[in-house]
């Protein structure tokens, strides 16, 4: 493809999804004025000398262009002639990257190769594949197939499924244990310890699963940076001619990289140590998919010679917001010490609004927002931040009843989610058993019952014309082997709900999650953790409702407000706010910004704060949620919640809220009033 730029012609093309600049060899070198176009820190990082180097790059800080520019300087004004690598964490993130590049001037015969980790290392892969026992017309798996082959070696190895772990929780440690450069057996200690029972039978499971990729020729996504490390770190003679054709390696958002990643950057870049990582240590968050913050802070350690560059500047936020921002960060012991210099001016000052329970808070955001939507503020520039995707279910509902629209860059909507509709299927069948999508959902999560036995008991059922429980003790349906099994279980739980002297949607709710969805939770899904706490919230929800029949006329009121929400409007992506959790806010900015649920056992979460590590990686996503905010910043917290046996649990507000200094001074604190409902 080509396309006209500043005037030249610049050709970009893509191979193997590796992404490369092609610079016309007979273009005249530009003369750059970096110093007219950086600040200070930005040039000393532009014009380092080669050889080890690190950039500490704080919140809002202009790495991208930082880097754009070290890659033209290298190009440029070094002059250098041999295979520079940069390697992104998207490969949007490459193409915009050396798009840049190619627009800053036009320099000569150089190819530089942008992507992410994954398409760098099949461009090598394909090349040397019969080095590590590959052809080189190996395929890459997807996830579905993935979890096939899986399937298959589980069958092979003839390991009863009935209580096993799922597949997709099975490719999720496989795919730790290459990322972290870590055993099975350790991966579940430190990450599913409930799961320890099953090691030996996991472990098969991936040795056979291996065999078979390896026989036919096949990797899937995770083995594409296994076999790539392999081929650095045990063939030398490969190793060799890979990393003499390249002479420097650039790595962006290096505080998200996993070891072996960082492993294999080193190895790239091991002729001469040419290679600079740039990242912020203080926005490590994903230590859950591998990454690891020693990456960024062992460094120095690594390369007794690295030169460590600071970008402290911040252009994104007020001098008001980056004073919160720093006084959490600093609280932090595992950590390069830096202070963010506000480029802009003070701002208003942040508030602070406690609420005396989720729903209040909610009530009160929503009507904050439509405030500043009154005031002309645009409405994709109010963004909502939560620690997990649970927090918001009030406050979706808030503003479907406000009728404000939302766009949730976390997930589904809350109760669209496959674990919110499993419990309320199983609720609907309480309240009206004759609800054959509701039945046959539920009854196929129980061990043995597929489609045709599902089929098989609802016939059973209707053509008894009996109550449910009176037909479940009917005997009236004859199952043999797991199917009969897996309907015992099913039947128990309903006889242990027909034994409640109320059948509150709370109490049936508490005896489904104990008997069996909790348990069904841990072995079918990788974020089970998050999933409970889905749940958690969702009780909270229901028990404000006496009757099945109460709770379900408001899910029926919520359900056609958004449907007729939806159908009348035609709406522009500028008119919807955002909702998202902190995580998948990282990298974004908005002139508005809510952070909510920010109570101990919600943000940081209850599991986060038995050890230090934890706390402080939980504090550094307070720190990333603070610094997505330009202008205006709001925190809130509920005093307490519901908790499942339907008493009121107060809550401390989040020990981070404590941890900023002068709180009065810093913080507007708002106190809401209260009218009673008629």
């Amino acid at each position: 493809m080509q396309y006209r730029s500043g005037g030249y012609m610049k050709d970009y093309s893509v191979e193997d999804n590796v992404y490369k600049v092609r610079l016309p060899e007979t273009s005249q070198i530009q003369k750059i004025n970096y110093e007219e176009l950086l600040n200070e820190e930005q040039v000393k990082v532009v014009k380092s000398k080669s050889g080890p180097a690190i950039v500490v790059a704080g919140a809002g800080s202009g790495k991208t262009r930082v880097i754009t520019y070290r890659v033209a300087y290298l190009l440029n004004d070094l002059k250098m002639r041999e295979r520079i690598i940069l390697l992104t964490f998207t490969n949007k993130a490459a193409r915009e990257m050396l798009s840049r590049v190619g627009s800053i001037f036009p320099a000569h015969y150089q190819i530089v190769w942008g992507g992410t980790f994954h398409h760098i290392a099949v461009r090598y892969l394909r090349q040397f594949a019969e080095k590590i026992g590959f052809k080189s017309n190996f395929a890459v798996l997807d996830n579905q197939d993935s979890k096939e082959l899986i399937d298959l070696s589980i069958d092979e190895l003839s390991i009863k499924r009935d209580s096993f772990v799922q597949v997709n929780v099975l490719l999720d440690i496989y795919g730790l244990t290459i990322n972290t450069l870590k055993s099975v057996e350790d991966i579940i200690f430190e990450k599913r310890p409930y799961l320890i029972k099953y090691i030996e039978e996991i472990s098969r499971v991936f040795i056979r699963y291996n065999q078979k990729k390896e026989t036919s020729n096949l990797m899937d996504f995770d083995d594409i940076l296994k076999y790539f490390y392999i081929l650095l770190s045990q063939n030398q003679d490969v190793k060799k001619e890979i990393v003499n054709e390249i002479g420097y390696v650039l790595v962006d958002e290096f505080q998200d990289t996993s070891p072996i990643q960082a492993e294999i950057s080193y190895l790239m870049a091991s002729r001469e140590n040419h290679i600079m990582v740039v990242g912020d240590d203080a926005q490590s968050i994903y230590s859950f998919r591998g990454a690891s913050i020693d990456n960024m802070l062992e460094f120095p350690k690594r390369f007794k010679n690295a030169q460590i560059y600071h970008l402290n500047s911040n252009y994104r936020s007020t001098r008001n917001i980056l004073s919160i921002a720093q006084d959490i960060i600093s609280k932090n012991v595992e950590q390069f010490k830096k202070r963010l210099k506000p480029i802009r001016k003070s701002g208003e000052t942040p508030w602070l609004v406690p609420a005396i329970d989720g729903r209040e808070e909610s009530k009160f955001v929503v009507s904050r927002i439509a405030e500043l939507i009154n005031d002309g503020h645009k409405p994709s520039e109010i963004a909502v931040l939560y620690r997990a995707h649970s927090h918001s279910m009030e406050l979706q509902m808030e503003l479907t009843r406000a009728n404000i629209p939302f766009a949730i860059r976390s997930g589904l909507r809350f109760f669209e989610q496959a674990h919110i509709k499993d419990i309320t299927s199983f609720l609907r069948i309480i309240y009206n058993p004759e609800d054959e999508i509701s039945f046959r959902r539920v009854i196929k999560m129980f061990g043995g019952i597929g489609n045709a036995f599902a089929a098989t008991i609802r016939v059973s059922f209707i053509s008894s014309r009996m109550t449910l429980f009176d037909w479940l003790k009917s005997n009236k349906i004859s199952l043999k082997g797991k199917a009969k099994a897996g309907f015992d279980e099913f039947a128990g739980i309903l006889s242990k709900i027909e034994a409640l002297s109320e059948q509150k949607p709370m109490e049936i709710l508490a005896i489904f999650n104990k008997e069996f969805y909790s348990d069904y939770i841990r072995n079918h899904y990788t974020d089970a953790i998050e999933r409970i706490s889905d749940i958690e919230f969702f009780q909270d929800f229901v028990s404000r409702y006496n009757t099945l029949s109460e709770l379900f006329s408001e899910l029926a009121l919520i359900s056609n407000m958004e449907i007729e929400k939806n159908s009348t409007v035609e709406r522009n992506k500028d008119d919807y706010i955002i909702l998202s959790t902190v995580h998948q806010a990282k990298g974004l900015e908005f002139q508005t910004v809510f952070v909510i649920g920010l109570c101990d056992g919600m943000f940081p979460t209850m599991f986060a704060t038995n050890k230090m590590r934890n706390l402080e990686e939980e504090r550094r996503l307070f720190y990333v949620a603070i610094t997505r905010a330009k202008d205006n910043l709001y925190l809130t917290y509920p005093n307490s919640i519901m908790k499942e046996d339907n008493t009121l649990s107060i809550k401390k507000r989040s020990r981070f809220i404590d941890e900023i200094e002068d709180i009065e001074r810093k913080l507007k604190i708002i106190q809401l009033s209260y009218e009673e409902e008629e």
